[in-house]
């Protein structure tokens, strides 16, 4: 009787050692903690414009017609440079010399009949009162040839509104942890780790080109509206 008395409390203190240690799949699940994601959104207004326009030129043979959209196009240069453009904002977008072809005679291949340059630059703009002004001024130089493809409008320095999303976010994967933890009755931890999701940067908001009038600017009328920064951020919290 002393001798199996003496052998359970040997015991004991083994027994109470492995009662206060989590078990494999506790310690696991406590490890594994509170997951969510978080998404922070920030809008504001767009502060640069491209505008793409430029010549779009048919002759009979190649050589006039490139001649031509190069001629068009360094006056269009000229006008822009005028308007207070500088060099750094204006950019070759697309330069491009194609044949048409007619309809080809029995057994032959198809005769080309005109050739087709085409030449058009990106002008970048900040001030967007000009907009109309330039426009205006491009389609009068460039005469019935002009082709204008459209403008586009953008955020030239996301890094501040991407800082401010990012916080943003932040907050919402926190407190979206906190509501979960409380709904389970288990208390918030530290963080345990952070992965910030890969969002597209803001796709350049774009708007088909306007019908221009030449001298009626007046007629010209373009809506930057706004463009929204996203970031989103994968959080994990222990939980205590």
């Amino acid at each position: 009787m002393r001798r199996a008395a003496a052998f359970a409390l040997a015991l004991l203190p083994l027994a109470l050692a492995t009662l206060g240690t989590p078990r494999p799949a506790l310690a696991q699940e406590l490890e594994s903690g509170v997951r969510v994601q978080g998404q922070g959104i920030v809008a504001a207004r767009p502060d640069v414009a491209t505008l793409a326009v430029g010549a779009s030129v048919r002759r009979p043979s190649a050589s006039e017609a490139f001649n031509r959209a190069a001629e068009l196009t360094t006056n269009l240069t000229t006008v822009l440079r005028a308007g207070g453009v500088p060099d750094s904002d204006i950019q070759t977008r697309q330069l491009t010399l194609t044949p048409e072809f007619g309809r080809a005679p029995e057994g032959a291949p198809p005769p080309i009949v005109a050739w087709r340059a085409t030449h058009i630059l990106a002008v970048r703009l900040r001030d967007f009162t000009r907009i109309g002004r330039l426009i205006d001024d491009a389609v009068q130089t460039l005469g019935d040839e002009a082709l204008m493809q459209g403008i586009s409008f953008g955020i030239e320095d996301t890094a501040p509104l991407a800082a401010r999303a990012r916080a943003a976010a932040m907050a919402d994967a926190r407190a979206k942890a906190e509501d979960l933890a409380a709904r389970a009755g288990v208390r918030l931890g530290r963080v345990l780790s952070i992965d910030e999701v890969s969002a597209p940067p803001p796709a350049p908001q774009r708007l088909p080109a306007p019908a221009p009038v030449a001298g009626q600017v007046s007629a010209i009328e373009v809506a930057p509206g706004e463009q929204t920064i996203t970031v989103l951020v994968r959080v994990r919290y222990a939980i205590e």
